[in-house]
C-alpha cells in the first residue's frame, strides 16, 4: 500500500517499514517483534533473540550503542558468553545481527509489582554485578527494566550497549558507586536506586501498581527535557526539509508538556515514537504497539473513531496506514490540540476532534474501527463504551487481561478477541472483530 502525500516523513516511514518487513520475511520469517526503534529492533525467533540494526545508518552512528560493540562487550566476559552464547554477523552487507539465547523470566521492573519482595534479591543482583565487574565491565545500563528474574530467581542482565571495558577496580567502583554525575548534576547510583526501591517496598509493604506506573511514566517523559539537539523537532528541517513537521511537532510537544504538568496520569498515555532524526521518549513504546496493530488490521479507506485520543498516535498513524478519516474524542482540550498538531505534522489536516467528557458520550458517528486504549478509563467506563461500540465491526481496546471484556464483547456479537501487544506490566491491547 502506498499513501499519496507530500509529507517526506510519511514517505520515510513507509520506506523504512517496507525494508524491515522484507528483512524479516527473508531471514527470520514469523519472528516475534519484542523491541522497536527506527534503526534498531529486537526479535524472538525460536529460542534465540535477534538484535538487528541497519549498517547503512552510517559512520555517524555512536559505535558504543551499536550491536557490534555490544557483542565485543559480551565476549569479553566468560560469564556472559555462558549466559547468552552470543553470535554476531552481517547480512547482505546491510544488516548487523547479534544473536543471543532467550532468557525466560520477568523484568525486575515488573517483579516489583507482581511478587512478594525478598531482600535476598538485593544480594543476588549485587553478586551478578560483582561478577561482571570482575570482567572489567562497567554496566552502564543497570536499570530495573534491564534485569530479568527467572522462575527459580536467577538474575540476568540485558542490553550492554554503551557499557565500558575498564579494569576490575574501576568497574567495581563505577558499578557500585552510591552517586553518579549525569547532565551536570549529581544523583544516586543506579545500583543504590534499585536497592533503595526494594527496601522501601519491603518496609512499607505497600504495592500500588497504578501510582508506580504513573511515576515511572512521568520519569520517562522527563527525559525529553534533556534530549540532544538532534532529537528535537527543529532537526527535521535539516534532515527532511520539512517546515510543516517542525512547526507542528513543536506545538504538539508544548501541549503535551502542559497537559502532563496539569494531570500526571496523562504521562501513562504518552507514546514513544521515532522518525529517525526526531522522536520523543515516553511510557508506551508506540512503535512496538503500532506494529502489532497494523499487521492485524487493514486501515485502507476506513473511518476510525478514537475515544481518549491522548497525544494523537492513533489519529496520525491510522492515516499513514491508509485510513480515510479519524474522529477523535477527549475531555482534555490540550490533548486534542496535541492530537491535531501530530496529524498536521504528517500532512493530515482533515481529522475531526470533539472536546467532551468521555462519560457523557451517548452516540458515535458511522465508522469501521473504534479505538479506546487510554489508561485513564476506569472499568465502569469501559463497560459503558461497549454499549456504544456494539454495532461496529472492529474494536481495539486496552485491558488488564483478555478475560476482562471478552464475554461482554461476545455477547454483543463479536466473533473473536485477540491479544495484540503488551503495553506495560499492567495493561495489554486487544482486538475484537465481528
Amino acid at each position: 500500500m502506498s499513501i499519496k502525500t507530500k509529507s517526506p516523513l510519511v514517505n520515510f516511514y513507509h520506506s523504512r517499514e517496507n525494508e524491515w518487513s522484507s528483512f524479516v520475511e527473508k531471514n527470520i520469517p514469523n519472528a516475534v517483534l519484542m523491541r522497536w526503534s527506527s534503526e534498531h529492533r529486537v526479535f524472538l525467533y525460536g529460542n534465540r533473540i535477534f538484535k538487528v540494526e541497519k549498517t547503512t545508518f552510517g559512520l555517524s552512528r555512536d559505535f558504543q550503542k551499536s550491536i557490534e560493540y555490544e557483542y565485543k562487550i559480551l565476549i569479553s566476559s566468560k560469564m556472559l558468553i555462558k549466559d547468552y552464547s552470543p553470535k554476531y554477523y552481517v547480512i547482505d552487507g546491510l544488516w548487523d545481527v547479534l544473536e543471543i539465547d532467550f532468557i525466560e523470566g520477568i523484568f525486575l521492573e515488573d517483579w516489583y509489582k507482581k511478587s512478594k519482595i525478598q531482600m535476598s534479591m538485593v544480594f543476588k543482583i549485587a553478586l551478578k554485578l560483582f561478577s561482571i565487574s570482575l570482567s572489567g565491565i562497567f554496566y552502564k545500563q543497570l536499570r530495573a527494566r534491564h534485569i530479568i528474574v527467572t522462575e527459580n530467581n536467577k538474575i540476568f542482565f540485558i542490553d550492554f550497549g554503551h557499557s565500558f571495558k575498564v579494569n576490575f577496580l574501576l568497574a567495581l567502583i563505577q558499578n557500585f558507586s552510591p552517586i553518579r554525575y549525569v547532565s551536570s548534576k549529581w544523583e544516586e547510583g543506579r545500583f543504590v536506586g534499585i536497592v533503595m526501591r526494594i527496601i522501601k517496598m519491603k518496609i512499607s509493604n505497600i504495592n500500588n501498581p497504578l501510582n508506580d506506573e504513573v511515576e515511572s511514566a512521568n520519569q520517562r517523559w522527563k527525559v525529553n527535557q534533556s534530549r540532544h539537539s538532534h532529537s528535537l523537532p527543529k532537526h527535521l528541517k535539516s534532515k527532511f526539509n520539512d517546515d510543516i513537521a517542525v512547526k507542528n511537532f513543536i506545538l504538539m510537544e508544548e501541549k503535551i508538556f502542559e497537559s502532563i504538568s496539569h494531570n500526571p496520569k496523562i504521562a501513562a498515555d504518552a507514546i514513544e515514537f521515532n522518525f529517525d532524526t526526531y522522536g520523543v521518549a515516553a511510557h508506551r513504546d508506540w512503535g512496538f504497539i503500532w506494529d502489532a496493530i497494523r499487521r492485524k488490521i487493514n486501515f485502507e479507506k476506513k473511518v476510525v473513531i478514537d475515544i481518549g485520543s491522548g497525544m494523537g498516535g492513533v489519529g496520525a498513524f491510522s492515516r499513514m496506514e491508509g485510513a480515510k478519516l479519524v474522529v477523535s474524542y477527549d475531555e482534555e482540550a490540550l490533548l486534542l490540540d496535541a492530537s491535531r498538531f501530530f496529524s498536521q505534522a504528517l500532512g493530515f489536516n482533515d481529522n475531526i476532534y470533539h472536546l467532551c467528557p468521555l462519560s457523557q458520550i451517548k452516540t458515535l458517528p458511522e465508522a469501521d474501527i473504534v479505538f479506546f486504549i487510554s489508561s485513564r478509563f476506569d472499568s465502569s467506563q469501559k463497560v459503558d463504551f461497549l454499549n456504544l461500540i456494539a454495532g461496529y465491526p472492529e474494536v481495539v481496546f486496552l485491558s488488564q487481561s483478555k478475560i476482562d471484556l471478552t464475554s461482554q464483547l461476545i455477547k454483543r456479537g463479536f466473533n473473536s478477541v485477540n491479544f495484540l501487544a503488551k503495553v506495560d506490566s499492567k495493561y495489554s491491547i486487544f482486538y475484537a472483530a465481528k
